[in-house]
């Protein structure tokens, strides 16, 4: 193969997909760095409150004031999940998720068996959240709500809590 390419150009090649392996493997460890960054953030307002709907809040807050205080490293670490990623690697990317799932196990204790799914439901919740939070960060809600991320997003927390806790 390379003697018909030549092997200065196979050497390239190399190099350039190795480079890219190593960039991935980068990308992934800024991801959980930030993954763990979050969760640590929702585990400390979540530890201000007894009450579960308000953990709950402060849960999906913490997420969204994090997301919009640091937008670009948002949409980097939730926009797209690499496909080479160990076991090790996508348990640390989910670290936020097992927090949520926390969460909604204790709003579900009492519901008759087999109403809610707590990791099912703490995925839409997350994917529901991050596509207001994705919306707003690039501009994909109607214009009124550019500028308005708090009440457009505030709004879909009041969806997830009115369901677990009515209104």
């Amino acid at each position: 193969f390379c003697s018909c390419l030549g092997y200065t150009f196979c050497f390239s090649l190399i190099r350039c997909l190795s480079l890219i392996l190593r960039i991935t493997g980068i990308f992934i460890r800024i991801s959980i760095t930030c993954l763990e960054e979050l969760k640590n953030r929702i585990e400390k307002n979540v530890s201000r409150s007894d009450d579960l709907k308000s953990k709950f809040r402060l849960a999906l807050e913490s997420y969204r004031d994090w997301c919009f205080e640091n937008p670009r490293m948002a949409v980097l670490v939730f926009s797209r999940l690499e496909e080479d990623i160990s076991e090790e690697q996508l348990e640390s990317y989910y670290v936020c998720n097992r927090l949520g799932e926390m969460l909604v196990s204790e709003c579900l204790k009492g519901r008759p068996e087999g109403e809610g799914n707590a990791r099912l439901d703490t995925g839409i919740i997350v994917c529901g959240m991050w596509g207001c939070i994705e919306g707003i960060i690039t501009k994909r809600t109607e214009p009124e709500f550019w500028d308005k991320g708090k009440v457009f997003t505030d709004r879909f927390i009041s969806f997830v809590l009115g369901n677990y806790f009515g209104n």
